[in-house]
């Protein structure tokens, strides 16, 4: 009986971890995602600008600025 119960606590203690487990990661890349959309919206205008000028070293600078993000360098972690 003291095994079947302990049993049970174990898988129901496993499901639920498990549950929570992946809301949280669902959460988090959600945030990220939000972060990374933003951060597009801020050089949006200036990568416009840049490519209408055909202006190389501005397009440069952007690429550099963005890849110097930690949320942009670091997103290779959620894919």
């Amino acid at each position: 009986m003291t095994l079947a119960i302990l049993a049970l606590s174990m898988i129901l203690g496993l499901t639920f971890a498990s549950i929570v487990w992946a809301s949280v990661a669902r959460g988090e890349q959600n945030r990220a995602q939000i972060r990374l959309q933003q951060l597009l919206l801020t050089v949006e205008s200036t990568a416009q600008i840049a490519c209408y000028l055909k202006d190389r070293s501005l397009a440069g600078e952007i690429a550099q600025g963005l890849i110097r993000n930690p949320g942009v360098s670091g997103s290779e972690d959620y894919f």
